[in-house]
């Protein structure tokens, strides 16, 4: 070993800048060659702090080209946290080397995700001391994020929101600040002053006109509906309660904030509320009595009392609609706790709602109304951010099964027409979720497993291949079995699994295969009703909209199952008149 090589690995930062002052590019270069080929010889070692620092001096000191400078640096065993940006831009500025920011961007690229929170400051004192914009890359925005909270033991950092005003990566970065998945639980560190010292420092810069404040106060109902972690999202919570939105500010808003009362986790959807109920009548009538009966719904008491008592105060305050709130409160009859129970039914008397009484039984059969029809099922998901949001709202629970079909039919739909833009913004949320092996045996007929797989192969993700085996196979499994309900044949061998779950898992499979086809129209079996049911004449209608396009197998058997009881002789003339395979199923 060398005296050169000896030095980096000792970490002698003053005997390195001296081997290199005055030498040429040749003998610069001969030591890069030495230099890397010492590193990879030392397999096991690992370069720390100071090592780390000089390694990095003599990379830019003696290698060719930006990308061999980023290979070495980036290595596992190199960590580049504390480590100074300066020496290697003095180095740099004695070499005339021009392409320190490539080195920058490289490493952000290649660094993963832990390393490139521990690096961020020697990756953003280069690019800083070039003058260069940043990347905008996730791992970069999570390290400029844990940057601002980082601790200060000595007490000599400006304050946090000085340094915000001077960071030269502000503008760049502050709207993906709203968009990287988890970036929140970093902001929540603090700065030694306390978890909420990055929103308030966004605050003052928005009074003083440095930052936007709409952009602000956008970024945050954004990041709400996309979700996250519960303390990735705290943050974002202190941030929305300090910007104190107007009315005004609310009221254009609204929409947002009622999907947020509506479908929010419970920190959530109680800001929403309370900045709702702050705000006066800025929302549609019938859109907040819509959220309201969601709200009266759900479990959590604070919320449901909350929503009572706003129930309440509207119907005092417009007389004219206290009929229709008090209908609107009578949906609390149904909720598990018996105070909220009574004092709602109780409100819904008070304001003029009068549920139907029946004297007995007898009369019941004569005088109760007919039974209304279901709700029509959600319109289709026609937006990627829509499906997005609706992914990000069910992944890693159990998926209701409304919000799985609606999810399905949308990647079909814009899986196909839409592919790239789906991918780009549905790969930071998925990635969110790890959700089981892929390999094992009960994985294939686990559904939450295999839809987190249908959306990672939507994404691209590298397993794509696998899963697109894993799914062949089953299909493949899945060919003796009846295909269509309607179809004679032998009894088919019962299995294991209920035959339910085989449908499920087998669809999603069949969906895989489907996503790289181009204009898909959508699912066939996408209920048209709340209870999962089919009309016919809608099935009707997509099968003739399809034509002689092929029918999957597995999207028609789920359909024609979802059809209602009784024949439609008129419709059934209709079906078979399209002379297509899958319109004789229907006809029969």
């Amino acid at each position: 070993m060398t005296g050169f090589a000896e030095a980096v690995v000792r970490g002698r930062m003053s005997q390195v800048r001296s081997a290199l002052a005055g030498l040429d590019e040749p003998a610069r270069r001969a030591l890069g060659d030495e230099l890397v080929a010492d590193v990879r010889r030392r397999r096991d070692a690992w370069w720390w702090q100071g090592e780390a620092a000089t390694l990095a001096v003599a990379a830019v000191g003696t290698l060719s080209t930006p990308t061999k400078v980023a290979a070495l640096l980036g290595r596992r065993s190199v960590w580049l946290n504390g480590v100074d940006a300066a020496p290697v831009v003095d180095v740099a500025r004695e070499r005339g080397v021009t392409w320190l920011a490539d080195v920058a961007y490289k490493l952000a690229d290649r660094l993963p995700r832990d390393r490139m929170v521990a690096g961020w400051r020697f990756v953003a004192g280069l690019l800083t001391a070039e003058k260069a914009p940043p990347p905008t890359g996730d791992d970069f925005v999570r390290g400029w994020a844990a940057a601002q909270g980082w601790p200060d033991p000595r007490g000599t950092r400006p304050p946090t929101v000085d340094r915000l005003r001077a960071d030269p990566f502000l503008d760049a970065l502050l709207p993906r600040l709203f968009e990287v998945d988890g970036v929140g639980t970093e902001l929540a560190r603090g700065d030694g002053t306390g978890t909420e010292a990055v929103p308030r420092a966004l605050v003052a810069l928005a009074a003083e006109g440095r930052l936007d404040r709409a952009v602000l106060l956008n970024g945050v109902l954004g990041r709400l509906l996309r979700g996250d972690r519960p303390g990735a999202l705290r943050p974002f919570l202190v941030l929305h309660d300090l910007l104190a939105p107007t009315p005004d500010e609310v009221a254009v808003r609204s929409s947002a904030y009622l999907r947020l009362l509506a479908d929010g986790p419970g920190p959530v959807a109680r800001a929403a509320q309370r900045t709702l109920r702050q705000a006066g009548d800025v929302a549609e009538p019938e859109a907040l009595w819509e959220a309201a009966r969601t709200v009266l719904a759900r479990p959590e008491k604070a919320l449901v009392r909350a929503q009572v008592s706003w129930l309440d105060r509207l119907a005092r305050q417009h007389p004219d609609r206290a009929p229709e709130i008090g209908a609107v409160l009578a949906v609390a009859a149904g909720h598990p706790d018996a105070g909220l129970r009574e004092r709602a039914l109780t409100l819904a008397q008070r304001h003029g709602h009068r549920p139907v009484a029946v004297a007995s039984v007898a009369e019941a059969r004569d005088d109760l109304p007919r039974p209304l029809p279901a709700a029509a099922a959600p319109p289709p998901i026609q937006d990627v951010d829509e499906l997005v949001e609706e992914v990000a709202a069910s992944l890693g629970r159990r998926w209701p099964a409304l919000t799985a079909e609606r999810v399905m039919d949308g990647l079909v739909r814009l899986g196909t027409a839409d592919r790239e833009r789906l991918a780009a913004a549905l790969l930071p949320v998925v990635r969110r979720e790890r959700v089981g092996a892929y390999d094992h045996p009960w994985s294939v007929f686990n559904i939450s497993v295999q839809m987190h797989g249908l959306l990672l192969a939507v994404c691209g993700e590298a397993e794509a291949a696998t899963r697109r085996d894993q799914w062949s196979t089953l299909l493949a499994e899945s060919r003796p079995r009846a295909p269509l309900p309607f179809r004679g044949g032998p009894p088919v061998p019962a299995t294991r699994r209920p035959a339910p779950v085989q449908l499920a898992c087998t669809r999603l499979a069949e969906i895989g295969q489907r996503l790289d086809g181009r204009d898909d129209l959508g699912l066939l079996s996408a209920p048209t009703s709340v209870t999962g049911a089919i009309e016919p004449v809608a099935l009707y209608e997509r099968l003739a909209a399809l034509g002689d396009r092929p029918v999957w197998r597995w999207d028609l058997a789920q359909a024609l199952l979802r059809l209602p009881a009784g024949v439609d002789g008129p419709l059934a003339e209709r079906a078979a008149a399209l002379r297509t395979p899958a319109g004789d199923e229907l006809a029969r």
